[in-house]
């Protein structure tokens, strides 16, 4: 810069408390652990460069966060059977939000027919979100020692476009008196089978635990391609101790997803 006539430079000094700064407000914290066996490592802030991703818009309007059903054909990772019916529900985008109304997975939803169900999972089919979801009934209980509740058919599954979704659970726990059902905070189990177990799932006096969690915030899954290189650029094929992990976002499309900004260390 001075060989370009440049005056006023900042000093060495000021650019190295500039960097301190800047590192200190955005910069990705490496965190120090101590294994089980003893030993060391060392492993960059996850959730900050989750964070960071989140924040870039050029690389958030790329993203994908709920599988998508496009038939035949398939093209991208979300497009795939493991996302749309071999992953774990509980890993997956809980809730969507439509017409100001949170509605999350299992838990017991009015429908615009007057139904209740219980949806399992979100997904997109060109431009609607749909659920897979159980249908639920009444039990009406006779007997003064049991109680009457809903029961969640589990080998009745159905599919549920979001304009069909009416009332979300809070609004129907504090309306189902004068909606002349039961009350959806009480699920007798889940009938699989002929046989009714009990609901595990969740709470069903709480429904999702996420809802609670996100303090009326909107949550969404981030799956991750991790990749793992154990030779750290030795010459020989010799084993090497040091171990690195890499992550790419699984949402994005396949042509942006090995481009150099999109791999991370951790």
């Amino acid at each position: 810069m001075l060989a370009l006539g440049l005056e006023d430079l900042p000093s060495d000094r000021i650019m190295d408390d500039v960097d301190r700064a800047l590192q200190k407000l955005c910069g990705i914290q490496t965190i120090r652990y101590s294994g089980k066996l003893g030993h060391v490592y060392h492993v960059n802030d996850l959730a900050a460069i989750i964070a960071q991703e989140m924040a870039n818009t050029t690389t958030h309007q790329n993203l994908h966060f709920f599988p998508e059903d496009t038939g035949p054909s398939l093209s991208q990772a979300w497009q795939a059977s493991r996302w749309l019916h071999e992953l774990d529900s509980d890993l997956t985008t809980p809730m969507i939000r439509i017409r100001n109304q949170d509605f999350y997975i299992n838990e017991p939803t009015l429908l615009s027919n007057g139904k209740v169900c219980l949806p399992s999972r979100w997904f997109k089919r060109g431009d609607k979100t749909f659920a897979q979801a159980w249908k639920m009934h009444e039990l009406l209980s006779t007997d003064p020692k049991s109680r009457s509740g809903w029961v969640i058919e589990g080998d009745k599954e159905f599919e549920v476009c979001e304009t069909e979704l009416l009332v979300s659970f809070p609004i129907l726990a504090s309306s189902f008196v004068s909606r002349k059902i039961l009350d959806p905070r009480i699920i007798l189990g889940i009938q699989l089978n002929g046989q009714i177990t009990k609901w595990t799932k969740t709470n069903p006096s709480e429904g999702n635990r996420w809802r609670k969690l996100s303090a009326g915030h909107r949550v969404l899954a981030f799956p991750i391609w991790l990749y793992c290189d154990d030779t750290s650029g030795n010459t020989s094929k010799k084993w090497n101790k040091h171990n690195s992990f890499l992550f790419t976002a699984a949402g994005l499309p396949r042509k942006f997803v090995h481009r150099e900004s999109n791999i991370h260390f951790l």
